[in-house]
């Protein structure tokens, strides 16, 4: 139940820690006195937000709180001080992995592992934090404490290693159902250039492509889901959350190869690629949050422009390969560099961040949504984030997990983000 301290051992030499949660329903045999299924949202500012789970008051055998989801104070724009970091909305089933941040990733490679001992935590969701008295103006009576979840931990032993493979599952989703099918998809020359160009893409951190593995889905699910998909709709129940229960169980990135998304007003949006959740619920399929969609429509696109140089914006094949990567680096527990407006960053101190109060020009700089603009903010866009001599400050334009395909997109990826994808469970 919710506000529960959990307790583990960490022998020596582990390297990571995976905290699994996932909400048991009113029928399920596990029973908990006085215990209640978990609400799918809460009340924010007065309108619905999906009730996210992630522990809290993690801390080490020294007392040292690693982590903490609702501290006293607000926590800084960029989170690359912090022990560990949890930013991904996770309503239902989440997993937090450490270490993910620079300060806990500098002292595990520097240990060999994470502190040896008994660890703990609470369990935890958004509906607990809203009875927080401090909470009231923006939760209002949203509050819940009986919610009751299954709790995993998952250690792995030793530090990220300087290499290792990671399996991939694909999931055929998009396309002529009549003729796009696992069979077809392998034997398409773009799939395989697809598979060779993310190959390329994941070498640069060290990491491996294991086995490949492309997957049909059942005919009823051809149907509800072969037309766009709501990527808004983070409830358990929506398209996203239903779709990735269909993974198959096993140690892989899931990825589903959809046929594009819209928002809640059924209007096509360009977004390219979705997870359930960061990172990833790793080793466990069919969950809500077990996967990843990428816009897999353009995989045949402009094939005659393919050629021996890797071209996401020319090669239909190389864009989904990008997508495929960078929704894969999520599954794998990176966040964007820097986040669409500005105003928030990942939490590495080896990715360069792009804050729009520093990198727009100074007459801009009102729109910034940290300046809380009255009309909509300025968006941050690869090429207002590339270095140059008059604003060295601003960077990541070119680095594989910011938020935008542009030209400046160079599919970079920094040490530490390679030490967070191969600490993850999922790579071996």
């Amino acid at each position: 139940m919710v506000g529960r301290t959990i307790t583990f051992t960490v022998p020596p030499g582990t390297g990571t820690i995976s905290i699994l949660s996932q909400g048991i329903t009113s029928d399920t045999p596990i029973t908990v006195t006085n215990g209640t299924e978990p609400p799918e949202t809460i009340s924010f500012q007065g309108s619905p937000l999906s009730n996210s789970v992630v522990p809290t008051l993690l801390k080490d055998p020294n007392g040292r709180t690693i982590y903490d989801d609702d501290p006293p104070t607000q926590p800084p724009a960029d989170p690359s001080g912090m022990e560990a970091f949890y930013g991904g909305f996770s309503a239902w089933t989440g997993m937090m992995t450490v270490p993910n941040a620079a300060p806990l990733l500098a002292h595990t490679a520097l240990q060999g592992g994470l502190t040896p001992g008994t660890w703990q935590f609470n369990v935890n969701d958004f509906a607990l934090e809203c009875t927080n008295p401090a909470h009231a103006s923006v939760c209002g009576s949203s509050g819940n404490r009986t919610s009751v979840y299954d709790i995993q931990v998952l250690l792995k032993p030793g530090i990220a290693p300087a290499t290792g493979t990671v399996d991939l599952a694909f999931y055929v989703v998009f396309g002529n159902a009549t003729t796009t099918n696992a069979n077809s998809v392998i034997a398409d020359p773009s799939f395989t250039r697809m598979v060779r160009s993310l190959a390329q893409l994941y070498a640069a951190v060290g990491i491996c492509l294991g086995k490949v593995t492309v997957y049909d889905v059942p005919s009823w699910a051809r149907t509800r889901f072969g037309g766009a998909l709501n990527a808004v709709d983070d409830r358990a129940c929506g398209d996203l959350g239903q779709l990735f229960t269909l993974s198959a169980p096993g140690n892989q990135i899931n990825l589903f190869l959809v046929n594009g998304f819209k928002n809640a007003a059924d209007q096509t949006i360009n977004v390219v690629g979705v997870d359930g959740t960061i990172p990833g619920p790793s080793t466990v399929g069919g969950t809500i949050s077990s996967g990843a969609a990428v816009n897999g429509s353009d995989l045949d696109a402009q094939a005659a422009f393919c050629g021996s140089v890797f071209d996401p914006l020319g090669c239909g094949a190389d864009e989904v390969a990008y997508i495929a990567a960078h929704e894969g680096g999520h599954y794998l527990g990176l966040y964007h560099t820097t986040e669409q407006y500005g105003d928030s960053f990942d939490p590495l101190s080896d990715t360069k961040t792009c804050a729009c109060t520093s990198c727009v020009p100074q007459n801009m700089q009102a729109s910034c949504a940290s300046n809380h603009p009255a009309g909509t903010p300025i968006r941050m866009t690869n090429d207002r984030c590339v270095s140059t001599n008059t604003t060295p400050q601003c960077g990541g334009g070119d680095n594989m997990m910011f938020w935008l395909l542009r030209p400046e997109s160079r599919a970079a990826l920094t040490p530490q983000q390679g030490q967070v994808m191969r600490a993850n469970p999922l790579v071996r």
